[in-house]
């Protein structure tokens, strides 16, 4: 019990940070701290790890027009109209900054967060470290915060979704065959879908 009132307290103080992460936003009527909680698989099989190093942006779009063209475009905040890559947007309503870390919950080190005053925003994620991206439409509802979602990238896979993420590795390279071998591998692990990371 003593823990977990200890983690409950860790949690109001990292929301409380929230307020001090800024964004151009309009006045809106919806007000959420979104919370991203990034983990990383780094070869097939392997367990979930806590990832650092990863940027996020929110955009006042939507995934059935516009996307991320590249993982320089995503680095850089900046998403492409779908059939039209030439017509690009640098405007991110938000942009990500550190959590608070809980004492208790030694991943949330490397959590970010932002806030986002819309109904509905594109939000972008960006692996760093493996140059990877990703990015979704996410939904927001009044009175709803904090919002924490999971993102978990994959450097051994190319181009996937997971739950409603468009994952993107701009630099895959597929293993090849040794001369000799029957070519199976034995499966790639099932896909993570966010918010399903563990909590540590």
């Amino acid at each position: 019990m003593r823990t977990k009132a200890k983690t409950m307290k860790g949690l109001a103080a990292l929301l409380a940070a929230g307020a001090l992460c800024t964004g151009c936003m309009k006045e809106v009527a919806f007000d959420t701290t979104y919370v991203l909680r990034p983990y990383v698989q780094d070869t097939t099989g392997a367990p979930m790890r806590s990832l650092a190093g990863v940027a996020a942006y929110a955009f006042d779009a939507d995934t059935s027009q516009w996307m991320v063209a590249s993982y320089e475009d995503a680095f850089a905040g900046r998403i492409s109209r779908r059939g039209a890559p030439d017509e690009k947007r640098s405007d991110p309503v938000a942009s990500s900054c550190a959590c608070t870390p809980v004492d208790t919950i030694p991943s949330s080190a490397n959590w970010v967060q932002m806030p986002v005053r819309l109904p509905s925003a594109l939000i972008v994620a960006v692996d760093t470290e493996h140059r990877l991206y990703g990015w979704r439409q996410q939904e927001f509802h009044e009175n709803l915060s904090p919002y924490i979602l999971s993102v978990a990238f994959r450097p051994w896979r190319g181009s996937y979704t997971d739950g409603a993420w468009y994952m993107r590795n701009d630099f895959y390279e597929p293993e090849t065959e040794e001369p000799g071998t029957s070519g199976e591998s034995g499966g790639a692990a099932g896909d993570m879908t966010a918010g399903a990371a563990p909590l540590r």
